[in-house]
């Protein structure tokens, strides 16, 4: 018995039964080995060229593969900004934590704040109470002190009296005086006003004042004479319900020449009439002065001497 190639024709000997069935089991493996060697055969050509066409593939894509070549360095790059970008993030996330905790205690603040501006409002309003309250008691204190009630009544009555005296004065030398109570005078140092009293004298001519004891002898006693005339009659307008019919002036017309003599009289003529006076009654020791009045009483030795003129020049 012997192997024949493929397509050869196997001579056919007649052998035993058990050989023959070995070798026809043979034969078939044989068979089968040799349709498996011819497909990998096959297999292994269509990998050659699959692997031909890979290659060539490869060789085609290795320029675009190149731009990939700094890819594990770009990648650690990336990372590493990822990483910090992490960092940032927790870090903003903390600041932001502490901002939202910053206006909390703002608005906490800003709520106190206005409680307290409501409350200083308050105060103040109390304050401003008490202080008002603190200067009226202040100032009852004053003009209940032993010269503030006299003070003020001299404050309150002074622009009428002023009022009254200047037109009392008007006529009297050519009308260039008119005066003024002065309350008040600066301190010594300047800071500050303290009280007093005086009477100020205005030249409306040359414009300038002085006090009343800066004027002349004459000039003086007239304007002595029409603040006391002022002072009498807004003393005799405050009596509700009283009437003075008569006012009396004593020795009031010293060191008065021919002019003032007649500016006295009608002064004291005025004053009857801003009084509302039914007459006046003045002593008077100068002839140039009783002369100009409506009647004379002369008093002699302590008594009236009826129309005896010429007994009282010589009193």
């Amino acid at each position: 018995m012997c192997l024949a190639g493929p397509g050869e024709r196997i001579p056919f000997t007649f052998a035993p039964s058990q050989r023959l069935l070995s070798l026809v089991r043979l034969l078939v493996r044989c068979s089968r080995i040799e349709v498996r060697r011819e497909e990998r055969l096959k297999g292994l050509d269509r990998l050659n060229q699959a692997r031909a066409e890979l290659t060539e593939e490869l060789g085609r894509k290795e320029p675009a593969l190149s731009v990939f070549a700094d890819l594990d360095a770009r990648v650690q790059a990336s990372r590493r900004e990822i990483e910090n970008t992490d960092r940032l993030i927790i870090s903003c996330r903390r600041e932001r934590d502490s901002l939202i905790a910053r206006q909390a205690q703002i608005k906490q603040r800003q709520v106190q704040m206005e409680v307290a501006r409501t409350r200083l409002a308050q105060v103040e309003a109390e304050l401003g109470a008490a202080k008002t309250e603190q200067e009226d008691y202040t100032y009852l204190a004053q003009v209940f002190g032993p010269d503030e009630i006299q003070l003020c009544e001299i404050q309150a009555a002074g622009p009428e009296v002023s009022t009254l005296v200047n037109a009392l004065l008007e006529g009297c030398f050519d009308n260039k005086f008119e005066i003024r109570f002065r309350t008040q005078r600066p301190k010594a140092d300047g800071k500050g006003m303290v009280d007093d009293f005086d009477v100020e004298v205005r030249n409306k001519n040359l414009d300038r004042t002085c006090l009343v004891d800066g004027l002349s002898g004459g000039q003086f006693v007239l304007v002595n004479e029409a603040v006391n005339l002022g002072i009498a009659i807004y003393n005799m307008r405050q009596g509700e319900g009283v009437r003075y019919e008569t006012l009396f002036r004593d020795e009031t017309e010293g060191a008065l020449d021919a002019t003032n003599a007649k500016e006295y009289v009608r002064m004291l003529r005025r004053a009857m009439d801003l009084g509302g006076f039914h007459q006046v009654i003045f002593i008077c020791h100068t002839p140039l002065v009783w002369e100009l009045a409506d009647s004379i009483l002369p008093v002699v030795g302590g008594c009236v001497v009826m129309g005896d003129h010429q007994a009282a020049s010589t009193d």
